[in-house]
């Protein structure tokens, strides 16, 4: 993988830590049915009761919306391994929406996130992935995939198919379930199976807790600019910018970090990072893990007051313009 830094504690509870229970009945059924006449009819009847017994995730679309249920909201509708198809995407391109966000193509993994909420707001991006993707032509050029770059919303329709728009709403890629992309372009087997929804992941899915009374939504154009942590010492370097074409960097006065962000209804952040080579420092700020565990953003005072998925007030951060 390029770069080799391993994924972060934002990944607790991997896609490989997902049992086959949580396969596709479909994919079970045909596994199951492959073998002998005998074996598969025993097998199909004992698929069926595991799967009757499991928590799946939900695929019961009509309508052009998600039709919802007590086993999750519309953006656990975007967990799965789907085809993708688009004016601007190669052919045999598949993408896996799970913990982490995975593309394959035919240059083996790019790796990233991804966020999104039940508004139908949608953020991506890459940072990490074969050393085959990010070489072209025997020199260093990390991918580009504008198709993903450019989505900021979704919508799900019928026939298990989920719809990538850009801020126009044109359509730039249409994801279709049941995608069963090469082994021979993951980095291991449990990459190419189908993800599931972990309790860490269902948090990010999940609608955050309101902002704490008192406190004011945030706008898009409250963040722009450069902050820092509020009540700062003087001669520290911690500091935060939110960039008006939806880009941030951070320092924690010792490491950094980067990435995409987006602020939807409600003051509620859309982010997603870079993982950061972490040097050991000597009283670095906690900007770093505040933003990486912020979920909506809020206004008090003039300051920016960060809250976690519980609502709870993570810090706040003041104008250093």
């Amino acid at each position: 993988m390029t770069p080799n830094a391993p994924r972060s504690i934002r990944e607790m509870l991997s896609d490989e830590a997902a049992g086959p229970v949580d396969r596709d009945f479909d994919d079970l059924l045909e596994r199951a049915s492959s073998r002998s006449p005998a074996w598969g009819w025993a097998a199909v009847v004992a698929v069926a009761a595991i799967v009757g017994c499991a928590t799946l995730i939900p695929k019961a679309l009509s309508g052009g919306q998600a039709s919802l249920d007590a086993a999750g909201t519309t953006t656990e509708r975007l967990v799965g391994l789907w085809s993708v198809v688009g004016p601007g995407v190669p052919a045999g391109v598949s993408m896996k929406l799970g913990a982490s966000l995975i593309v394959f193509s035919s240059c083996g993994e790019t790796r990233g996130e991804w966020r999104a909420d039940v508004g139908g707001d949608f953020l991506a991006a890459t940072d990490s992935g074969d050393a085959r993707c990010y070489h072209q032509d025997g020199r260093f050029a990390p991918p580009v995939l504008n198709w993903l770059n450019a989505a900021s919303r979704y919508r799900i329709r019928s026939n298990d198919q989920v719809v990538l728009l850009d801020e126009s709403g044109a359509v730039v890629a249409r994801l279709r379930d049941g995608a069963h992309p090469s082994v021979s372009l993951a980095d291991t087997a449990a990459d190419a199976l189908p993800p599931r929804v972990t309790p860490t992941l269902r948090t990010w899915l999940d609608s955050p807790g309101p902002l704490p009374k008192g406190i004011s939504v945030a706008t898009p154009a409250d963040l722009f600019g450069k902050w820092a942590p509020a009540g700062q010492a003087d001669g520290a370097s911690a500091k935060v910018t939110f960039n008006q074409d939806g880009t941030w960097t951070a320092s924690d006065g010792c490491n950094g970090s980067s990435g995409r962000y987006a602020l939807t209804a409600g003051g509620q952040l859309l982010l997603t990072s870079t993982e950061p080579a972490l040097v050991a420092c000597v009283n670095e700020s906690p900007v770093l893990v505040w933003l990486e565990t912020c979920r909506r953003v809020g206004l008090s005072g003039g300051n920016l007051v960060l809250t976690d998925a519980q609502g709870v007030e993570l810090g706040r951060l003041q104008s250093a313009r």
